[in-house]
């Protein structure tokens, strides 16, 4: 409750009403601390539980950081074919989200890359798309598929 009042007071500290969100926030204070003093085993409790969700959330955070892991990742052909037509040379691949898949959309999105990264014009790109599939269909292996368009081709 004290947290709260001295957020509110916080909040609405601009405006004519901040003594009252004050009185209340100081009343809470003192209220705390009155308590805490009276009665140390309160703190103690509460401190207990704010230990054990902390711990908890970190066993639960190791736990899950192991659980998304991908052992493979599989090309189509069309995808082998890009991945071997530049394996000769370094390519520059910019991570893309698609939207609208229009020419414009990829030209914006190469010249920002070559300002943002000082690419010379000549280097080769390949544009990464990422599109979500379902969150809740765990899998260990990741399927990579090109396609091309006559301005560009991308592995997605």
């Amino acid at each position: 409750m004290t947290s709260a009042a001295v957020a509110v007071t916080i909040a609405f500290w601009n405006t004519r009403r901040r003594f009252f969100y004050l009185a209340m926030a100081v009343v809470f204070a003192y209220t705390t601390i009155a308590n805490i003093v009276e009665r140390p085993e309160g703190i103690k409790i509460a401190a207990f539980f704010i230990g054990a969700i902390v711990f908890l959330s970190l066993l639960s955070r190791a736990i899950r950081s192991a659980e998304l892991r991908i052992s493979t990742v599989a090309l189509d052909p069309v995808a082998q074919r890009f991945v071997d037509e530049m394996a000769p040379e370094s390519v520059r691949i910019i991570a893309h989200r698609p939207d609208k898949r229009t020419v414009e959309e990829y030209d914006v999105k190469e010249a920002q890359a070559r300002e943002d990264h000082s690419l010379d014009q000549g280097e080769p790109i390949v544009f990464l798309e990422v599109s979500q599939g379902d969150a809740s269909d765990f899998t260990d292996r990741l399927m990579m598929g090109g396609s091309r368009t006559p301005w560009s081709f991308a592995i997605s």
